[in-house]
Order: C-alpha cells, then sequence, then structure tokens
C-alpha cells in the first residue's frame, strides 16, 4: 500500500512539474543536482548513508517548495501594488 502512495505522490509531483515549473530554470537545477549527486556519490555516502536517488529526490521537493514560496509572494506583493 506504501507503494501505491508514493508512487501516486511521484505521478502528481511530475504532473506539477509539467504543468507549472518546467522551464530553462527547472531543466538546469536537474542536470546540476544529479551531475553532483552522481559525480560526488562516495563522498555523500560518507557523510550521509542515504541512498542518491532519494537524495535527488529531496533535492527536487525543496527546489518545488523555494519555488512556490516565490510564486506566493510575488503574487502577493502584485495584490498590494508594490
Amino acid at each position: 500500500m506504501n507503494k501505491i502512495k508514493m508512487g501516486y505522490g511521484v505521478y502528481k509531483l511530475a504532473r506539477y512539474y509539467c504543468d507549472y515549473l518546467w522551464d530553462k530554470i527547472t531543466l538546469a537545477v536537474v542536470l546540476i543536482s544529479i551531475a553532483v549527486v552522481v559525480n560526488f556519490a562516495d563522498a555523500i555516502k560518507v557523510i550521509l548513508p542515504v541512498n542518491c536517488v532519494s537524495l535527488v529526490i529531496v533535492i527536487q521537493v525543496l527546489y518545488v517548495g523555494v519555488r512556490n514560496v516565490i510564486e506566493v509572494v510575488r503574487k502577493s506583493r502584485r495584490i498590494m501594488g508594490w
């Protein structure tokens, strides 16, 4: 049951990416985060005992969160007239 929920969550994140966030900046963040994790996988494993794929997913979730905060701030400033 947890795998189904996790798969659904990944699907929803992918749909959100395609609908709202897919631009050149997002592509650069995805490629750079994957490149950094792949190139420094051994050093990361020494410091943090985590799976590299899950580390990339966490980085992407954080990126989506930061983008959402930026969009909310922009919209609120437009509404207030700043």
